[in-house]
């Protein structure tokens, strides 16, 4: 007998853990209705939806280089990059409105759109 109780609470658990994760990976998708901004030197070049059914990609040309920019059903990220560090490349896709994609040597920043607007956990 007791041992069905801990089987039921452990598989229980495990169920809830499987949920949390899953529904952690829906919310860190952007929707569909999201929009992005992307800006070089502070000039906005794009805006526009954070998601694109067919992959689109174009070329940010800046003074000092040049980002390439992919936006697909996953969201939006830089492709490459021909700046030294290529952190922006390692970013990934944009996940938050708190924390944009920025390339520093070519001045390039990717941010949901309103995200200036939004309470981080430190300003909260």
């Amino acid at each position: 007998m007791r041992d069905k109780k801990v089987r039921l609470v452990l598989a229980a658990c495990v169920l809830l853990a499987l949920l949390s994760g899953i529904l952690t990976l829906f919310s860190l998708r952007p929707s569909p209705k999201d929009s992005v901004i992307i800006t070089v030197d502070g000039e906005v070049i794009y805006e526009g939806s954070a998601t694109e059914t067919s992959p689109r990609r174009f070329t940010v040309n800046c003074a000092d280089g040049e980002n390439v920019v992919l936006i697909d059903e996953h969201g939006v990220k830089v492709e490459s990059a021909d700046c030294p560090d290529r952190a922006c490349v390692k970013m990934g896709y944009l996940k938050s409105a708190n924390l944009p994609i920025v390339c520093l040597p070519h001045r390039l920043v990717i941010s949901f759109s309103g995200a200036s607007d939004e309470l981080d956990a430190v300003s909260q």
